[in-house]
């Protein structure tokens, strides 16, 4: 599938095919004729083409978001922290949720993505194409680790010893919003 996907994408970088889209081409085929592709990458295969590809380090607090950026990020907060039902919960259901506390696991005994989001640059937007449950994982260890410095070095080590149990996880990281990324630029946002 890789071979197939590459000979039309011959300018993503590999990792972004395994990780990103040969999952969804092994469920919805390839060529992306099923709708659902829509979805997924969000724009078509030839608007893809030009992109140019860079692997970068970047704190993903000072980029400034597409709308549809924050509301999927807000959908997946309402329906796997808050619980309440909405298009990501009927859609995604357990298997979403369980992909969230997976990536949020892993980012708060690691301090890192579990893999680089894919972020595509258009003007000064950015646009989060891929890794919204890892994104959302790190927004809340974030949050996290700023509650721990609030309270006393005891509370914090009782409390770090329950997440740890809780989450089955060896350490609690440091976690920054500076990350690892795959930066996916549009020819006209190359400046």
């Amino acid at each position: 599938m890789h071979t197939t996907i590459k000979k039309d994408l011959p300018n993503f970088p590999d990792e972004v095919i395994v990780d990103w889209l040969e999952p969804f081409a092994i469920s919805n085929g390839w060529p992306p004729a099923d709708p659902r592709w829509r979805g997924i990458l969000g724009r078509s295969v030839d608007e893809w083409k030009n992109t140019s590809w860079q692997k970068v380090e970047v704190d993903l607090n000072t980029l400034q978001y597409a709308q549809e950026t924050h509301d999927a990020i807000n959908g997946l907060r309402d329906a796997y922290i808050l619980h309440k039902k909405n298009a990501f919960s009927e859609s995604l259901g357990k298997s979403g949720e369980q992909r969230y506390l997976q990536a949020f696991s892993y980012t708060i005994e690691h301090g890192i993505f579990p893999k680089p989001v894919v972020i595509l640059q258009q003007d000064c937007f950015y646009h989060l194409v891929d890794g919204n449950h890892r994104f959302l994982a790190l927004k809340y260890a974030l949050q996290l680790q700023t509650e721990l410095l609030e309270i006393s070095k005891i509370e914090r080590d009782k409390f770090e010893v329950e997440l740890q149990k809780k989450w089955k996880i060896s350490r609690i990281s440091p976690v920054t919003a500076r990350q690892t990324i795959w930066l996916a630029k549009d020819p006209d946002s190359l400046a």
